[in-house]
């Protein structure tokens, strides 16, 4: 499973977040989409390919704002001392 992060200025709500994830869906199978509080977001796709897929959604519009979506990729812990 790929990660993607989208960064928008949208309000996030619960309606609003199932709007989100059927749009990333034109990507493929988004299984995961939702925007917090600062107004960020991130989608979660079952593919890489999937996830290479969607940044073809970046500069598309999404209630009225322009989404700017790019990988997101966890950092690796360091280990401790």
């Amino acid at each position: 499973m790929g990660l993607l992060l989208c960064h928008h200025k949208v309000s996030a709500s619960v309606d609003t977040n199932k709007a989100l994830k059927e749009h990333m869906k034109q990507a493929g199978d988004c299984l995961y989409a939702e925007i917090n509080r600062k107004g960020e977001g991130g989608a979660a796709f079952r593919t890489p390919e999937e996830c290479q897929k969607a940044l073809s959604l970046n500069g598309s519009v999404f209630n009225g704002h322009t989404l700017q979506v790019d990988v997101w990729v966890r950092k690796e812990k360091e280990p401790a001392a």
